[in-house]
């Protein structure tokens, strides 16, 4: 029993009933699981009837469309396929316009060998490319110094007048 305080007053609620064990308790919740399962599993199923019921409302049209979005995977494939083709015929116009000699009937080796000359060349082109860039720069950034230097002398001569002319 709590010592009395001035001013407070405590009240305590006894009911007589009956005690439920942690037992009893365990059982109830899993009977109230139970049963919200069983009410969620009803809702789901509703809204599934639903769905199939807007869809076989839905007019053909709208339904084929549909039917178009699922089968986008055999779309595409069907698009890359295209490609390849074009890609292919792209390359043998290539291969014709400079002269590789690529035959069904060629050697896969004798093949590589050409391949491997005209990349080869391309690189050689791409390296001297890139040579002349460089040097380029180079030239540009001596152009940007005699501008840096050319400048820097028309200020010093700019200031030098200014001086003369506060002088006289």
């Amino acid at each position: 029993k709590m010592p009395p305080y001035p001013g407070v007053a405590q009240v305590m609620e006894i009911s007589q009933g009956t005690r439920q064990t942690k037992k009893e308790k365990n059982d109830d919740w899993a009977a109230e699981y139970a049963a919200y399962s069983t009410e969620k599993e009803k809702e789901r199923d509703e809204e599934e009837r639903q769905q199939q019921r807007q869809q076989q409302e839905l007019p053909q049209s709208q339904q084929n469309h549909n039917d178009e979005e699922e089968d986008w995977a055999v779309q595409y494939h069907n698009y890359c396929v295209e490609k390849e083709a074009k890609v292919a015929v792209e390359e043998k116009q290539k291969a014709t316009a400079t002269n590789l000699n690529v035959e069904e009937g060629e050697d896969w080796a004798v093949q590589y060998h050409n391949h491997c000359v005209e990349n080869e060349a391309r690189l050689a082109r791409e390296e001297g490319e890139l040579e002349k860039a460089k040097n380029n720069a180079e030239d540009t950034s001596a152009a940007e110094e005699s501008w840096e230097t050319g400048y820097a002398k028309y200020l010093i001569k700019k200031a030098e007048e200014e001086q003369k002319k506060q002088s006289d």
